[in-house]
This record gives structure tokens, sequence and C-alpha cells, in this order.
């Protein structure tokens, strides 16, 4: 993934796993024991960082992208109970308080995404966030900036572009554009606070999102196909386990 970022020219991206998924503080942990991590941010090689952050599905059925510092996101994480990485959807009202405590960007992912309108929710509470996202899988589904540079002049948030990319290839087909020689949780806050970001698609950013969709289904119903398979011999297993003695 960091190969892939690099050769599409940028210099470092955050890494937003959902709080939801399985493991995610082990996750956190095996990123610690590889690369050299501080403020904020691991260090994959010289001149080139990724931020630490995750992403969040509140109650509303919208999802927010959380990025700050390791320890920042634990102290949000115990805010809650049960806690965001056990598996808690908390209401987008809830939210804020405890992620301005501990310091936290907070942006609306994908938000006229079907399904997942954030932009369905109340203006003032969209308003508190620090930007909303252009995303790279909703490029493949059509041209939404429009709606969205709508929503950022009625909030009077900045846009950022992001490329949610859950295959390497994906890597890099929306980007934000910001001044400053390294990417540091720092220099984010600071262009968003002066709404100084720039969203940019790569030119052959549809292609590139439509193969790589194509492809994560191939791959989710692989999966699948192998857990049905394994419940099935799970289930058999276990009802021969109780069957009467001499029945065959």
């Amino acid at each position: 993934t960091a190969r892939q970022a690099m050769r599409s020219g940028l210099n470092g991206f955050a890494s937003t796993e959902h709080f939801h998924s399985t493991d995610f503080w082990k996750a956190a942990g095996e990123m610690l024991a590889r690369f050299p991590y501080g403020d904020g941010r691991f260090t994959i090689a010289p001149g080139f960082h990724v931020l630490s952050g995750t992403e969040l599905t509140v109650a509303e059925a919208a999802d927010i992208i959380v990025i700050g510092p390791l320890d920042a996101l634990a102290q949000f994480d115990r805010q809650f109970t049960p806690r965001l990485s056990e598996g808690h959807f908390p209401q987008l009202a809830s939210i804020f308080g405890p992620a301005r405590d501990a310091g936290l960007v907070l942006i609306g992912a994908h938000p006229t995404r079907e399904g997942k309108r954030l932009v369905e929710r109340e203006l003032e509470l969209i308003a508190q966030l620090d930007a909303l996202e252009v995303n790279g899988k909703d490029m493949a589904q059509g041209h939404v900036q429009p709606e969205i540079e709508n929503w950022a002049a009625r909030t009077g948030l900045p846009v950022v572009g992001s490329s949610d990319a859950h295959i390497w290839p994906q890597v890099g087909v929306q980007r934000t554009l910001i001044s400053g020689e390294e990417l540091t949780q720092a220099g984010l806050r600071a262009a968003l606070s002066s709404r100084e970001t720039q969203p940019e698609a790569h030119e052959r950013g549809h292609r590139v999102v439509h193969i790589c969709q194509r492809h994560k289904r191939i791959v989710k119903a692989r999966i699948a196909a192998w857990h049905a398979q394994h419940t099935r011999r799970h289930s058999y297993r276990s009802a021969s386990r109780r069957l009467p003695a001499g029945v065959a």
C-alpha cells in the first residue's frame, strides 16, 4: 500500500481502518512493532508518513473519519460504554465533545453515498465537523462533488479527497493537497482550520475504482463461501457427536 502511494506521488496518507473491525487495537500494535511512531504518525520511509486514525460508524448509519495520535484515539474510545472498538455505534451528537477533548480531527466520510447520507443529518451537527470528504469509491458511481461543494458552502467546511482504498491499486485515486514539506497531524489540522485543502482526482481514477470494486466483490464472495462451508462442516460434526450410541 505504501509503495503504491509513493508511486502515485503521495507524501503520505491517513490509515483509517474501522473502529468496529476485529482487533483494531491489535492491528495498531502490530504497526507499532514494525515502524517508528511519533507525533501521531508512522514513518514508513524517509519523508513518507502514515497518520494514525480510524473510521467510526454512528447510530444514524453515517461514517466519520477520525484522525489523531493513538493515545488520543484510545482516550476517545474509552469515553463510551461499551467502547467504540467493542462495537458501540454512538449517536452523532455524542461524539463531538469527547473528540474535541482528545484533540481529534473529524471528517464526514462519503457524505452523499446512498444508505449513508450524512447530508441528511441536521445542518448544525454537520457544521461541527472539520471537513467533508470527496470519496474515491464514489467516483465510480458518478460525479458527486458539486453536491458536496454545496454542503461545504452551507456549513463553511473545507473539502478533502481520499481514495477509500480497500485494495492497494486504489490508493491515490483521490488525494488532498496541503502545504508543508511532510505530512503531519499538526499540518493537517492547520490546513483544515484555514480551509487550505484542495481535493484532486487521478486521471484514471474511475477505471481503477471500477476494477478494484469488481475484485473486492470476488474476494468477499470467496470469503463468504469459505465461511458457509466451514459452518456446514461444524454443524455436521456437532450433530454427529449428538447421535445416540449405535446409530451409524
